[in-house]
């Protein structure tokens, strides 16, 4: 779904998408343009610290809960966009919930969740439904692609 519709290319060729504004990605992109730029970042000591050669999901937590001023920024800006994404599915959809996952929100969990809230909130054209929303993270983590493919056969084989 296109967002900022003269926003950064995303992989598909488009400009503007949520991937291509707040995911894990994205995040990282920015990240590593602000310190590239000469802004003061703690990712690169955590990084060493941690003894890794990339920018995992855990690092940005701490980062983040440290408030490292590029982190809180980059994702701050990631967070309105997954907010205007919540919104827009609320206002399209009419959900009863609207579940986040992956590792970013894994790592964050809470801290992470209530500013998408807000913001999707703020943005849904029904305000005081849009509250009765439940907006969380995923609780199967790594195991939901493999346990949906398990009930999609299941599902298959006895609709046979």
């Amino acid at each position: 779904m296109i967002l900022l519709a003269d926003g950064p290319v995303c992989g598909c060729g488009n400009r503007g998408c949520a991937e291509a504004l707040a995911s894990r990605t994205a995040i990282e992109r920015d990240i590593w343009a602000g310190i590239k730029a000469g802004r003061e970042s703690q990712v690169p000591s955590l990084i060493k610290r941690d003894g890794r050669d990339r920018l995992t999901s855990g690092v940005l937590a701490e980062a983040y809960r440290n408030h490292d001023p590029l982190v809180t920024e980059v994702m701050s800006r990631a967070q309105f966009y997954l907010g205007l994404l919540v919104a827009s599915t609320i206002n399209f959809v009419d959900p009863q919930a609207v579940i986040l996952g992956g590792g970013v929100v894994e790592a964050m969990g809470e801290d992470f969740l209530e500013p998408i809230r807000q913001v999707a909130q703020q943005y849904a054209v029904n305000r005081r439904d849009a509250r009765t929303i439940t907006i969380a993270a995923a609780k199967l983590r790594d195991h939901a692609a493999l346990l949906g493919a398990a009930v999609y056969a299941r599902q298959r084989l006895a609709g046979r």
